[in-house]
């Protein structure tokens, strides 16, 4: 049964060149075209994709990662904005740094769905989302904009891991204006990485002329419309080398705040209350957990297969896979926030308990003695009447 998503039903409506063989390059596609079968010296009649299965996950992947991701990412916004009271008040802003950038991220992602692969030394994508209806142009600046808020979700790390270190050293945290400019300063290095992941993706496919890099893809045809990043191009390896050099200074930072987050801590630990080491306890958590996803599911994976173009390797649907594992980033980033943060899940056991009617209830109101000793549960307070 094939599986249909919003841009298959726009593909019916809008008259497009997905559908039509393109045997030299175009405007549609300027660096890649397909190639007649080998054998008959004729095209495919109708589509054909090599890799039809991942494709299938691919979609269902992103149409799943595009519903939960925004209620979860939502619903954490939400939290952070009304729900952040008492102790947590103070790092209330430093959540909604992560917020923001787990929104944007979402949001973007959920326009392009990319889709890649290594080969030859050339990081090749192609957008499956809505995007894929704009110009060659446009593709090529909705990957890069893809590209920025992979490397937000990193460059936001430390800003984070300031504001935590700033509210320890300080007995006020940072403003609402001086929060901003955190953000500004993270967003600020994620836009020159999009600066330069643009030319990248459209102009380093001069490197070869008159290669066809759509022998380089998947076995598809017709041919989609091929963003090229070939590393032999001055403009990919500037791309490449600010990529790691974005993901190392970040990291660096992060552990150079958090050593000395935690030994302020430790030096001022008989002036904390209990009640502010177990949420100095939950952050900390929560900020480990926001480090080690994008260095495990998304930038770092995606920083090593992009190495590996230097070394020419065929990674196959590996850099697919590795894609797929970050759109999850929305639904568990904040699922995982949410758990840890005592006040956010309680808020949304809570939120549960009201909208089941109060199934969850305690035992002490739920069972009652009968006249001879046995349990017997209460139909009114299963369904949280009393």
């Amino acid at each position: 049964m094939p599986i249909l998503n919003v841009e298959d039903v726009l593909e019916i409506f809008f008259p497009s060149d997905f559908d039509v063989i393109h045997p030299n390059a175009s405007d549609y596609n300027p660096f890649a075209w397909d190639l007649p079968n080998n054998g008959t010296g004729l095209f495919t009649d109708g589509h054909y994709d090599s890799i039809s299965l991942f494709t299938a996950f691919h979609k269902v992947s992103h149409f799943v990662t595009t519903i939960i991701g925004g209620m979860c990412s939502i619903t954490l916004f939400y939290l952070v904005l009304f729900h952040c009271k008492g102790v947590l008040g103070q790092y209330g802003r430093m959540l909604l740094l992560c917020c923001v950038c787990d929104l944007t991220y979402w949001l973007v992602e959920s326009l392009v769905n990319v889709k890649t692969k290594v080969n030859d030394g050339c990081l090749i994508a192609r957008l499956e989302g809505v995007t894929k209806f704009t110009s060659y142009n446009s593709q090529a600046f909705f990957t890069s904009l893809y590209a920025m808020q992979l490397t937000m979700m990193v460059t936001i790390l430390p800003s984070q891991y300031f504001y935590r270190y700033w509210s320890v050293c300080n007995s006020e945290p940072l403003s609402a204006w001086q929060t901003f400019g955190l953000y500004c300063i993270s967003l600020f290095f994620a836009i020159i990485l999009a600066v330069l992941a643009y030319p990248s993706y459209r102009f380093s496919g001069l490197a070869r002329p008159d290669f066809n890099y759509g022998t380089l893809w998947y076995k598809e045809q017709p041919l989609p419309p091929l963003m090229i990043a070939d590393f032999s191009s001055v403009y990919a390896q500037r791309y490449l080398i600010y990529c790691v050099s974005a993901f190392i200074v970040s990291y660096g930072i992060c552990l150079i705040l958090a050593i000395k987050t935690v030994r302020l801590m430790a030096e001022n630990e008989q002036m904390y209350s209990s009640k502010t080491k177990r949420m100095q306890k939950q952050l900390t958590i929560t900020l480990t957990l926001q480090t080690l996803m994008p260095l495990f599911i998304s930038f770092g994976p995606v920083v090593c297969v992009c190495i590996g173009c230097f070394f020419r390797v065929d990674t196959g649907v590996m850099s697919l896979v590795v894609l797929g594992f970050a759109s999850w980033i929305p639904v568990v980033n904040p699922v995982l926030t949410i758990w840890v943060i005592q006040p956010f899940r309680r808020t949304v056991f809570r939120w549960l308990y009201i909208k089941v009617g109060g199934v969850i209830s305690q035992e002490s109101s739920s069972v009652k003695k009968t006249t001879n000793g046995r349990p017997t549960t209460s139909i009114a307070s299963v369904r949280g009447f009393k």
